[in-house]
């Protein structure tokens, strides 16, 4: 073995290949953990994650590198083209040992396991099992049957160790090694922080809620901050974006971190931040959203899945049509710019009618943010393990794929309703979408939206690497760009927000 060779190689593949826009570009921050824990323990490991991997790129990877450990990355999205790289890799290279983990090799153990021909499938969190599993395939130390969270190839089938506990604090350990990720080692002024696990609701169609580490645990604003700190110091980020599903379930925290952010900006450094909140605790403490604003935050993004009440309440949300409009206010009496409201088109009960109901209940949120609301939608994917996979009769669902086999994301149609089939929700959602669309052009054409804030997306782009909405459709206009452009250029102004007494000058 030379010194360039590794032990293991952790792989992420992409669903497909595609642009992303530069405010993406995702690190994969769970095989990051993974590597990092294993690197501590004295292994010498890789990641491989980047848009234009292919089974011939992986396999040269894992040969140049001498690689015996081979982990993969396994989600809804990816797992026909993990499965397929796995099988070819153990056809042409026999001694290679495969592992998988993630949340499908969680969820849907046996269709992972048999599709791909794995040795090891890791289920739950993986970084204490991946260790044991080095110890064991390049020290010979311990025994599989001891290692636990664990599926493992036998004679006779596969053989699945007891639950490994989640980790209950996230302090212990360390943060995540960008450095072993090759592929990525120049920041495109975007970074990503995990700074929780878990989560305390149980929306029915979401798989964390039901997870082996549905328990919600989160770092401390201390160790949020070390990170904060060691990414401004070796990346230079413009834009932080938090992924966290949960990131303000705990507002004390979060007060805690805000405050930290606030005093990095004060002393002169300039980025801008992301997160996800729920609209009930916004609600809750309004407070939050100028502490979030003051400490840079400018997008933000709430599950709103339908406008129809008794849809909500049978994903057991936990929040209310009017906590939507009320938090929505909030946000924009704080001033954030950006904020981002997901839809489910064609899930729980979904008529034509609710489906009417929820368009109106969008355009009305446009009106409440004209220039702020962003929108995205999602067609419900029953995903393995979740109450509306396991009970889809109980909200007027038929699968049509049980397994979610025939497609990839949530872009595909898995199920109908008792009113709708397959090819009405995908044109529900198209007709959706369009109305979104036009609502926007007609708040820009009829003037409804601030100047400030046509300048402010754009800015935000320009400056921060964020994109949204408003300004993909002001890229559609030229001269929306050329005259916030100039604005931009420090010699150039707005003649009403000049001085009177600076005029001459």
């Amino acid at each position: 073995m030379t010194e360039d060779n590794i032990d293991a190689l952790l792989v992420r593949i992409w669903r497909y290949q595609r642009y992303v826009p530069p405010v993406r570009g995702d690190e994969q921050l769970g095989l990051l953990y993974v590597a990092t824990y294993a690197s501590v323990c004295g292994y010498r490991v890789s990641v491989l994650n980047h848009q234009d991997l292919t089974y011939r790129k992986i396999f040269d990877s894992v040969v140049e590198k001498g690689a015996r450990v081979v982990g993969f990355y396994c989600d809804h999205e990816n797992m026909s083209a993990v499965c397929n790289v796995s099988r070819f890799l153990k056809k042409d290279l026999p001694d290679i040992i495969t592992v998988v983990g993630g949340p499908q090799a969680t969820s849907a153990k046996s269709t992972v396991l048999s599709r791909g021909n794995f040795d090891v499938l890791v289920y739950g969190e993986g970084e204490y099992s991946f260790a044991e599993l080095l110890d064991y395939f390049i020290k010979g130390k311990g025994m599989l049957k001891d290692i636990l969270g664990i599926c493992y190839q036998e004679r006779n089938g596969y053989m699945t160790t007891s639950v490994r506990n989640s980790i209950t604090d996230l302090d212990v350990l360390p943060i995540p090694d960008r450095s072993l990720n090759p592929s990525r080692q120049i920041s495109n002024g975007s970074e990503f922080i995990i700074s929780g696990r878990g989560c305390p609701y149980h929306c029915a169609f979401c798989a964390e809620g039901t997870s082996l580490s549905d328990k919600y645990r989160y770092r401390s604003a201390e160790s949020v901050l070390e990170e904060i700190d060691l990414l401004l110091e070796t990346r230079n980020p413009r834009y932080i974006l938090f992924m966290d599903d949960t990131f303000i379930a705990n507002p004390p925290r979060i007060f805690k971190i805000c405050k930290g952010l606030k005093k990095r900006l004060k002393s002169g450094i300039d980025f801008r931040w992301y997160c996800e909140a729920r609209v009930d605790i916004l609600c809750k403490y309004p407070e939050l959203l100028l502490a979030m604003k003051e400490a840079g935050l400018m997008r933000i993004q709430i599950g709103i899945e339908s406008g129809n009440q008794h849809i909500l309440d049978a994903y057991r949300k936990g929040i209310s049509v009017d906590q939507i409009k009320t938090a929505l206010g909030a946000i924009v009496d704080a001033d954030i710019p950006s904020v981002v409201g997901n839809f489910i088109i064609g899930g729980a009960y979904e008529t034509p009618e609710t489906i009417d109901i929820t368009k109106r209940f969008a355009m009305e949120l446009f009106d409440i943010a004209p220039g702020r609301f962003d929108f995205s939608t999602t067609l419900l994917t029953p995903y393995p393990g979740t109450q509306i996979s396991s009970y889809p009769e109980k909200f007027g669902i038929k699968l049509l794929d049980p397994e979610c086999l025939l497609g990839e994301g949530d872009e595909y149609c898995f199920i109908e309703t008792e009113h709708l089939n397959k090819w009405q929700i995908l044109d529900a959602r198209d007709s959706f979408v369009r109305n979104c669309y036009d609502k926007m052009n007609e708040l820009l054409k009829n003037k409804k939206i601030p100047q400030h804030l046509i300048k402010e997306h754009i800015l935000l782009y320009h400056q921060y690497n964020m994109m949204t909405k408003w300004f993909e459709l002001y890229s559609h206009f030229h001269h929306i760009q050329s005259y916030f452009g100039l604005l931009l250029n420090s010699d150039y102004a707005v003649l009403e927000s000049i001085p009177d007494k600076e005029l001459a000058d």
